[in-house]
């Protein structure tokens, strides 16, 4: 039972003001923990996610669909 692997429920994007389903990812404690209230892009770059190869390729259906659907 590693408490760094159970699922909690990370906010997309830390800044809206509504809880919505497009905002919010299940994920493991050690990435929620690691994203903390950064931006998607600048989460990626983190040593972390380098080290996971997490990025906006490898992430989960609904981040890709949240970046989709704000991308500028």
């Amino acid at each position: 039972d590693n408490v760094c692997n159970m699922a909690s429920w990370e906010h997309i994007n830390n800044k809206a003001k509504d809880i919505e389903a497009c905002n919010i990812a299940l994920c493991c404690r050690s990435c929620n923990s690691s994203k903390g209230v950064k931006k998607l892009e600048d989460w990626f770059e983190t040593t972390y996610c380098i080290n996971k190869n997490i990025n906006k390729k490898t992430v989960a259906g609904i981040i890709k669909k949240y970046i989709k659907k704000n991308k500028n």
